[in-house]
């Protein structure tokens, strides 16, 4: 084996190797703690005040995983229970966030939303201690609906607007009979192919979306 390796050139020199033995100082570890992408440390500090029972995590169901807060690129959904204790701890978690990591949260940009059973007293009570502005849900996030209604076809008809703005928006006696094919497969289709990966979509809907892609072709 030696005799082998004796052929494989060395990618790591002298100095590379002796920058990398060396010991880590405060400064460095500082430094990588900063550049660490934000979510890492608020996750790390919420699970630990949910392990303790400070903040309550939820579960969608009955067999399903505990969740308190949900991170996603540009946007982060953190989950407590609507009472002043909970909320005393949240805001530790924060301060201790922005104290540890060097970022500051914007709570201008930052909105709150309630659950439907959720007491009015309890909800203007929460709303003052934070000072955020109030959103009754996001009807729609990252191309897919937030609550789940009883009418689904009044909750997926923002699929059917987005295949009619998209069609309005070709000229179809601009194109061939290939283009048409083409766009209807490559775009119309992977509209709903999107949502039917988490959702059941009505048939209705299904239809609407057929029909329209009928009128254009």
């Amino acid at each position: 084996m030696e005799s082998i390796l004796r052929y494989v050139p060395n990618k790591v020199t002298s100095k590379m190797n002796a920058s990398l033995t060396t010991p880590f100082m405060a400064e460095d570890i500082c430094k990588a703690l900063f550049n660490m992408h934000p979510s890492k440390g608020l996750s790390s500090i919420l699970d630990n005040a949910t392990s303790q029972g400070l903040i309550h995590d939820f579960k969608v169901a009955r067999d399903n995983p505990a969740i308190s807060h949900l991170f996603f690129i540009e946007d982060s959904l953190i989950f407590y229970r609507a009472n002043a204790a909970e909320y005393g701890y949240f805001k530790n978690c924060l301060h201790q966030y922005e104290l540890e990591f060097g970022h500051l949260i914007n709570f201008e940009k930052s909105a709150i939303s309630f659950s439907p059973n959720t007491n009015n007293n309890k909800i203007e009570y929460v709303k003052q201690l934070f000072g955020f502005s109030m959103v009754y849900g996001h009807h729609v996030y990252i191309g897919l609906p937030t609550f789940s209604m009883r009418n689904k076809w009044i909750q997926f008809g923002y699929l059917r607007d987005k295949v009619v703005h998209r069609l309005s928006g070709w000229k179809h006696k601009l194109f061939f009979l290939g283009g048409k094919e083409t766009l209807i497969i490559s775009v119309i289709q992977s509209l709903p192919t999107y949502v039917m990966s988490f959702f059941r979509i009505t048939i209705s809907t299904l239809d609407d979306i057929e029909r329209l892609c009928a009128r254009f072709w």
